[in-house]
């Protein structure tokens, strides 16, 4: 009889064993589909703020999961197609590194690079990563890659007494294109490559205006023919042609007085952000209407770093604020993230930091990431977090085995 008893007290915990393993799977899985945000974060120093460490933050619950340092000046923040591997820059330190997005560590680091890694992007194959350093004034810089399959880091694109001013790339990364000053005439050439193997689809060059904006690429389109732009007044929005800087279409609304970067919704429309309101224009016509509830100055604001997580709704990083006295800059905000819904016209508090701290990610930044258990949190966080949850799961499931053998030795005496 004994044996009998204990053999069914072994499954019994067996049973309830196997109750918690699968409890926990559902747990992490649901971590594993949860919106991370990978965010270079912005913090008080001395002198100035740090910009030393990458915060991974679970926007479904405010959670940290991990603060990775990486090294001076992290900025640039690249997320490959897979969403595993996440790339950050330290431009002071001349480094790039990879970061295993299921653990959350670093996995591989490209040191002494022959030029500050400024800005970062993938190619479209993900094979190679590219980066530059911009804002060189009068000086000339170069385009660099790095091939992720031999680690071999090579110049791509140079042009001879000439500045790339700036380096746009398609939101499916088919297509790069590399604005180009020539200090020579004062003239603007837009080239635009293949991503993958850097061939030339077009050229060609745009006089340099100096009383009026120059019509450079904010944003170029998926089948790397159209250009968009805001001119220096900022009262009218363009898109052309990048085989010849033709203007396709210009868009102006009454009493608009100024136009922020704009996002494409799909292939299709694109949403342009104003002081007065927010926008909804076709690609193809330029006809364009206000979002509905965004009139007389009534629309959700959306300036700051910005990644769509679904169709209409955007991932909102407010930008920082600095303030400097006499040799010393002060971080003068807190971290806030809002989920906006552009075309509902709602904005949703995802998460404040309770500290002074700030970020201002470029490029990709948002993920559905693999869970990592948290480390070092940035700021405060809520004390019931993964480890917490764990812990209590396996907590009752040694209450019940414990019931249970409690329940065993009564009936054994």
């Amino acid at each position: 009889m004994n044996l009998i008893m204990l053999y069914l007290n072994k499954l019994y915990i067996e049973d309830n064993f196997m109750r918690i393993i699968i409890l926990l799977n559902l747990f992490l899985m649901s971590q594993a589909h949860s919106k991370v945000a990978y965010l270079p974060l912005i913090a008080p120093d001395v002198f100035y703020p740090e910009e030393t460490d990458l915060g991974v933050l679970n926007l479904e619950n405010g959670n940290w999961l991990a603060q990775i340092p990486i090294g001076n000046g992290v900025g640039a923040v690249f997320l490959n197609d897979s969403e595993d591997m996440v790339y950050a820059s330290a431009q002071y330190d001349n480094k790039i590194v990879a970061i295993d997005a299921s653990t959350l560590t670093i996995a591989k680091e490209w040191n002494n690079l022959p030029s500050q890694p400024q800005k970062i992007f993938l190619s479209q194959d993900q094979s190679k990563l590219f980066f530059i350093k911009l804002n060189v004034g009068t000086g000339n810089n170069s385009l660099y890659q790095i091939n992720l399959i031999t680690d071999e880091i090579t110049e791509v694109l140079n042009y001879e007494n000439q500045t790339i001013r700036g380096i746009t790339y398609s939101e499916n990364l088919n297509y790069l294109t590399a604005t180009v000053f020539s200090h020579d005439d004062n003239l603007f050439t837009l080239f635009t490559y293949d991503s993958n193997n850097l061939a030339l689809i077009h050229q060609t060059q745009i006089p340099y205006e100096i009383t009026t904006h120059t019509p450079l690429p904010q944003l170029i389109d998926n089948a790397g023919e159209n250009y968009f732009y805001f001119n220096s007044s900022n009262d009218k929005y363009f898109s052309r042609k990048l085989s010849d800087g033709s203007e396709n279409w210009r868009f102006s609304y009454p009493d608009e007085e100024q136009y922020y970067p704009a996002i494409f919704k799909d292939s299709n429309n694109l949403y342009v952000f104003g002081h007065n309101n927010n926008y909804l224009i076709d690609v193809a016509s330029g006809v364009g209407t206000t979002i509905v509830g965004t009139s007389n100055g009534s629309q959700v604001n959306v300036w700051g770093s910005q990644e769509f997580v679904d169709l209409n709704s955007l991932i909102v990083v407010k930008y920082p604020t600095i303030a400097c006295i006499t040799g010393f800059c002060f971080l003068g905000t807190n971290l806030e993230i809002n989920q906006v819904d552009v075309e509902n016209n709602t904005s949703e508090l995802l998460f404040e930091s309770s500290d002074l701290l700030g970020s201002a990610p470029e490029s990709r930044f948002i993920g559905e990431n693999l869970f990592g258990s948290g480390v070092n949190p940035a700021v405060s966080v809520p004390i019931l977090n993964s480890f917490w949850i764990i812990f209590l799961v396996l907590a009752i499931f040694i209450a019940l085995s414990a019931k249970q053998l409690n329940s065993q030795r009564k009936i054994d005496n």
